[in-house]
């Protein structure tokens, strides 16, 4: 007999997701102008700008894993770690650029107010962990 009888599973389906391709499709006659980042030499991601803009056609913006151009094996703003910090990156920009709102700043003294911001920054920050 078998020296380890665990536990066996029954499966219907095993689905391999080993990443995606962008469909361009999905955009009709728009989705035709885009310009792609290669990898292997097939397109993987829109060509966009650091505004998240595609490049060469106003107005029409990608984030999340699309948006994976920007920094491909530099960080995580292609995969969902990263989304929120491309979320609030691109509604900032939408905001200044469509509304004239500024995006936020604080002006700080060299000493007491820097060290304070950084401690809590440092306490609330869920990008350090």
């Amino acid at each position: 007999g078998r020296a380890w009888r665990g536990p066996r599973y029954c499966y219907d389906y095993v689905i391999r997701c080993l990443g995606f391709s962008f469909d361009p499709s999905v955009m009709g006659r728009l989705g035709r102008k885009l310009n792609f980042q290669r990898q292997n030499g097939i397109p993987k991601y829109p060509s966009i700008t650091q505004r998240f803009e595609a490049e060469g056609i106003s107005h029409l913006y990608f984030i999340g894993s699309n948006a994976h151009s920007l920094d491909f094996k530099l960080s995580s703003g292609g995969l969902v770690h990263g989304f929120r910090y491309q979320i609030l990156n691109l509604f900032r920009h939408l905001r200044r650029r469509y509304h004239g709102v500024p995006w936020p700043q604080k002006k700080l003294t060299l000493g007491h107010d820097l060290k304070e911001q950084i401690v809590s920054r440092y306490a609330i920050a869920s990008s350090l962990y």
